[in-house]
This record gives structure tokens, C-alpha cells and sequence, in this order.
């Protein structure tokens, strides 16, 4: 569709830790998900334990299609969002 730069159908985001966006982050850019399974991260400063994206300027696009997100954690923060957080 054109959004981003698309992970590769099918991908596994697995068991990953960062401050921000335990299995994606993306800042000022969009995002396109198909078909993966994002699993087990960890946002270790709150802010979206499977994904996060901020717009830093503008507008960003977030297109998830068909994707699981399965006990992803945001842990400290205030942002939260254990799937998908978006500041």
C-alpha cells in the first residue's frame, strides 16, 4: 500500500528491550506491519512494548494488517501501551 517501509510478510519480532518500542520504534516516518507476530518485548522506559512511533512533526501512518501481538510489556513511563503506544 505504499506506507512506509514495510516489515517483510510473516516477520517475527521476538524478546526485545529498548526505552521505547520494545520490538518497533519509528520516529517521523510510517509504518506498515503484515502478517507478523510480535511477541515477548519490552518497553523498558513505558512507551509501547510491541511498537512505538512518534510524528516528531506532521503526521505519521500506522497501517497493521493481520499481526498478533502477544505479552509484549511497557514498564515505567506514563505512556504505557503494551501493544502499540503513539506519541
Amino acid at each position: 500500500m505504499g506506507l512506509g517501509t514495510p516489515l517483510r510478510d510473516g516477520c517475527r519480532i521476538l524478546n526485545n528491550t529498548a526505552a521505547e518500542g520494545g520490538g518497533i520504534f519509528r520516529a517521523g516516518s510510517n509504518i506498515t506491519a503484515r502478517d507478523c507476530l510480535i511477541q515477548g518485548n519490552t518497553a523498558s522506559a513505558g512507551v509501547g512494548g510491541g511498537v512505538g512511533f512518534t510524528a516528531r512533526s506532521g503526521e505519521v501512518i500506522l497501517l497493521i494488517v493481520n499481526c498478533d501481538f502477544i505479552e509484549n510489556h511497557a514498564v515505567g513511563g506514563t505512556e504505557g501501551g503494551r501493544g502499540v503506544v503513539g506519541a
